[in-house]
């Protein structure tokens, strides 16, 4: 996972509409771990309402994705550490940015 993240930044200016294939797998890797169908469902959600919301708005989409991924390296690398605290700040780091992607996409897009 590590090294598709890697590969994919080497090259993410030419490649950076690949970044929701990435995305979906190393999302579906994380919560394939939890035994709570809640979080198994939610991913359902979370994965349609990112899907959408990067389809609205495309002006920054490879500032995302490249913020996106170095999100998910120092994830990864936390994971790898097996450093719980850092895993945790990293996953709550990763999670307000997409919170604040989707808020600003919503104000955006002001629906009439």
């Amino acid at each position: 996972m590590k090294r598709e993240h890697e590969d994919l930044k080497s090259v993410l200016e030419e490649r950076y509409h690949d970044f929701s294939l990435l995305d979906e797998k190393f999302h579906s890797a994380v919560n394939s771990v939890v035994k709570n169908r809640f979080v198994l469902e939610a991913q359902k959600l979370i994965k349609l309402i990112f899907n959408y919301h990067y389809m609205w708005d495309k002006r920054d989409e490879l500032e995302r994705n490249a913020a996106a991924i170095e999100e998910h390296l120092e994830w990864i690398d936390a994971m790898l550490d097996k450093d719980g605290a850092r895993s945790e700040a990293a996953a709550l780091k990763h999670l307000r940015r997409s919170k604040e992607t989707l808020l600003q996409s919503l104000r955006v897009h002001k629906f009439a």
